[in-house]
C-alpha cells in the first residue's frame, strides 16, 4: 500500500453522497469501480475510506485464521471483505469491531454476512453487508488473502482505491479516478441544490429541468 489519497479530499468526499457519486460515474463513463450490493447495517452510518481488501475462500488447512489481518489495518481504512456473497457462516463479529475501531479503522464492508448484530451497534462501528447469521463461518472459510484485487457484484476492488457508503448504497471509486469523481460530483450536487431551490420556489418540475 503505497498509494494515498489526500485527507482533505476522503472529507470532501464524507460531504457528499453515493447517489450523486454514482451519477457522476455515469456522466464520466467510469466502467471500473461502481456499485456493489452491501448495504448500511447500523444505523444511519456513512462509511469513506481506502480500502483495505481480504479474501475469503473455502477452509483449507494452509489459510489464515480469522482476525490475524486485523493488526495489519493501517488507521482509517475501510475493511473490504471478500466471502464470495456466501450467506451461511459469518466473518466479522463483535470483537472484530471492538478491536478495528480502537486501532481507528474506519468501517468494514462485507460481501457475505456478520453477526453480533446488537453488540457491534452498541459500539457505533459502520458495517456494511449483504445480511446477518448467527453462525461463524470458522469452520467453513479461512483467509486466503490480504490487501489484493477482488471482484464483488461485477466491480473490481484494488487495495487503495476509495469505498464510499451511505443510507442508499455503496460506491467504489478507482484510485486514479478518485478526483475527477470528486469534482464532477460537487458540480452534480451543486446543481441538485440550485434544482431543488427552485421547486421550492414554485417552479414546476419541467420549468426546473430546462433551467438545468
Amino acid at each position: 500500500m503505497n498509494k494515498i489519497i489526500k485527507e482533505e479530499t476522503i472529507e470532501e468526499f464524507k460531504k457528499l453522497d453515493s447517489c450523486t457519486i454514482s451519477d457522476a460515474f455515469d456522466e464520466l463513463r467510469i466502467g471500473q469501480g461502481g456499485y456493489i450490493l452491501p448495504k448500511q447495517m447500523n444505523g444511519d452510518t456513512k462509511i469513506c475510506g481506502q480500502v483495505f481488501t481480504v479474501r475469503y475462500l473455502p477452509k483449507q488447512a494452509n489459510q489464515r485464521n480469522f482476525g490475524t489481518f486485523l493488526e495489519e489495518i493501517p488507521e482509517g481504512r475501510v475493511v473490504v471483505i471478500d466471502n464470495q456473497g456466501r450467506m451461511d457462516g459469518s466473518v466479522w463479529g463483535d470483537t472484530m469491531a471492538l478491536y478495528a475501531q480502537e486501532k481507528g479503522v474506519s468501517g468494514v464492508v462485507v460481501n457475505g454476512v456478520y453477526r453480533d448484530v446488537g453488540p457491534i451497534k452498541e459500539l457505533g462501528f459502520p458495517v456494511f453487508a449483504k445480511g446477518y447469521s448467527s453462525r461463524s463461518g470458522k469452520d467453513l472459510v479461512s483467509v486466503d488473502a490480504i490487501n489484493v484485487a477482488i471482484q464483488i457484484d461485477n466491480s473490481l476492488i484494488e487495495p487503495d482505491d476509495l469505498i464510499f457508503g451511505d443510507e442508499s448504497g455503496v460506491m467504489v471509486i478507482p484510485f486514479d479516478q478518485v478526483e475527477k469523481v470528486l469534482i464532477e460530483t460537487k458540480k452534480l450536487k451543486k446543481k441538485d441544490e440550485q434544482f431543488i431551490k427552485q421547486l421550492h420556489a414554485g417552479l414546476t418540475y419541467n420549468e426546473a429541468k430546462k433551467i438545468n
